[in-house]
């Protein structure tokens, strides 16, 4: 089964559950980058990890996996490990210039070009980053800005993707289209949306059905 995809415009890159526990990275023509399969180890047992969050940078990747104890991983598009930290309840990582921004539940990690780290204490569900180099955050209902601008929702948020000078934001029951000040721009009436990709939205149905839709805005 696969927990995690992400797309950027050269590579796809993928990771599975413990029945294959492996990273995947493929180009845009179909063929095969890079194969890495993680384990992890428990005393004397050993098993495949699940490989829970992966994000691609231009020359990096940077992947969640494990069993009870999470391992936060950078690697090149070789398969080389650059550096490796437990953290443990990884909700979402996101590369900012040279720094890898890693959400949690209890604080949003920064990690820099030199392997250290800094801590700041919240919730941090989603972290998206703007072409303008601003930080936008979530923790679940309120969307944030790092130069102080905040909007709360008051619904469950699933994604957020930043498309030029707008922040487009899914949730639970509808899509909010805000301008760069969070203010609100249009609603579009989709609810159950998951992901977002520019223009294009995927909508979950019935637990196992998704539907692609285009977003006009």
């Amino acid at each position: 089964n696969v927990l995690c995809v992400d797309v950027d415009d050269k590579h796809i890159a993928f990771g599975t559950d413990f029945a294959d526990g492996k990273l995947y990275v493929y180009n845009h023509e179909g063929k095969k980058i890079l194969e890495r399969a993680f384990v992890s180890i428990l005393g004397c047992w050993e098993r495949p990890s699940d490989v829970t969050k992966v994000k691609l940078s231009k020359n990096l990747i940077a992947v969640a996996e494990g069993f009870i104890v999470t391992h936060l991983r950078i690697l090149s598009l070789e398969g080389q490990e650059i550096c490796c930290f437990n953290i443990n309840n990884v909700n979402c990582i996101e590369f900012y210039n040279d720094i890898v921004l890693v959400g949690t539940d209890t604080a949003m990690i920064k990690i820099n070009s030199d392997g250290e780290l800094e801590k700041i204490p919240g919730k941090f569900k989603l972290i998206k980053t703007t072409k303008k180099d601003r930080i936008v955050i979530s923790d679940g209902k309120k969307v944030i800005t790092d130069d102080g601008l905040m909007i709360n929702l008051n619904c469950e948020i699933n994604d957020i993707y930043c498309l030029n000078s707008k922040i487009v934001v899914a949730t639970q029951y509808s899509i909010y289209i805000l301008s760069d000040d969070l203010s609100i721009l249009d609603v579009i009436n989709v609810d159950n949306v998951l992901r977002l990709s520019k223009k294009l939205a995927v909508k979950k149905h019935n637990n196992r059905e998704f539907f692609l839709i285009k977003l006009n805005f």
